[in-house]
């Protein structure tokens, strides 16, 4: 389960659980797949958003999650609305339009 040398992925565990509220919540993604913790995230967010009306998840030290639009099909069937953000403001990995550098 260790993270490769590089800091990479992990294969196997599950977030650490910072923080927890009905309508809020604060994970530690332990390196884990972006897009698993997302998944996750926005299954459980459209579980307490039916009880609580709203729900936002913080997770740090999450791996690559990917393409952002990918995730929302779950929370559109299920009736609700999704605001979905990332930054890493330690990587600099994206060559933004026009450029030639990562920033």
């Amino acid at each position: 389960m260790a993270a490769l040398e590089s800091g990479g992925m992990k294969r196997e565990g599950r977030p650490q659980i910072i923080r927890d509220r009905l309508a809020a919540s604060l994970w530690d993604g332990c390196f884990l797949p972006g897009p698993w913790l997302l998944a996750e995230g926005l299954r459980l967010g459209v579980e307490r958003a039916r009880q609580a009306g709203t729900f936002s998840l913080s997770i740090r030290r999450s791996h690559h999650t990917a393409s952002l639009v990918a995730y929302l099909l779950p929370v559109i069937e299920a009736g609700m609305i999704a605001a979905i953000t990332v930054s890493d403001p330690t990587e600099t990995c994206v060559v933004p339009f026009g450029g030639a550098e990562p920033i």
